[in-house]
């Protein structure tokens, strides 16, 4: 049977196969790496980032490029922990913050307080500082149970306040950073699973030395 399976130049191609990558992963895999890579850091993503901040996310939302960019930056702010594209700033001079009616601040957060008002005694006070949302509710830090979908902010009031530096209540890394570091990171893990297919070719090498063995002395033998 042995003889069989790895007669003539079987073993060769066998022992080959081992010790080469038969997909050729290298050609198509690296190239895919390096151009994400590039893409990612480059500078030219984060100015498109920012313009698609400023000018699509949030507005006119008949159009579906816009439904797609403001659904994409939400799923990356909430997913990704972070706020605009180099951070919470980015959102000063957008169309969806001018845009933005009053009345989308003008809620209880559960301790009778609302994000433009404050409270003087018993009654409420505008406070101007907070007369327009400062970013978007993604931004926030979440509450334990929410999604993207049902986005439930620890506090509401100190996220959208102005020059916030607190990040219990807001996000302040920029996802370009955070997304460079997302790909870092995925690069370390691609690069260990890369060296677990080495070491399982290594064993089988051995493997196969120890085959080549077995067959030679069973040839012997007979």
């Amino acid at each position: 049977m042995y003889r069989e399976k790895f007669t003539g130049d079987r073993m060769e191609v066998y022992i080959a196969n081992l010790t080469h990558n038969r997909y050729y992963r290298d050609k198509w895999v690296t190239p895919l790496l390096d151009t994400i890579q590039y893409y990612i850091f480059d500078i030219n993503y984060r100015n498109h980032l920012k313009t698609m901040i400023h000018h699509d996310y949030g507005v006119k939302m008949n159009k579906v490029k816009n439904q797609q960019i403001t659904k994409l930056i939400d799923n990356m702010q909430f997913y990704m922990h972070c706020c605009g594209a180099q951070g919470p700033q980015d959102w000063q001079h957008s169309q969806w913050r001018a845009s933005a009616p009053i009345d989308l601040l003008d809620m209880d957060t559960g301790s009778h307080q609302q994000v433009h008002h404050v409270k003087n005694g018993n009654n409420y006070v505008v406070n101007y500082t907070l007369a327009l949302p400062n970013v978007p509710f993604s931004c926030c830090t979440q509450m334990s149970g929410s999604s993207v979908h049902n986005l439930i902010a620890k506090s509401l009031v100190r996220c959208q306040q102005s020059g916030s530096t607190n990040k219990n209540w807001r996000h302040h890394s920029g996802c370009h950073e955070r997304l460079q570091e997302w790909f870092n990171e995925q690069s370390w893990i691609f690069a260990g699973v890369g060296i677990g297919f080495a070491i399982f070719q290594v064993i089988g090498i051995f493997l196969s030395f120890i085959l080549v063995k077995q067959i030679d002395d069973y040839e012997y033998l007979h």
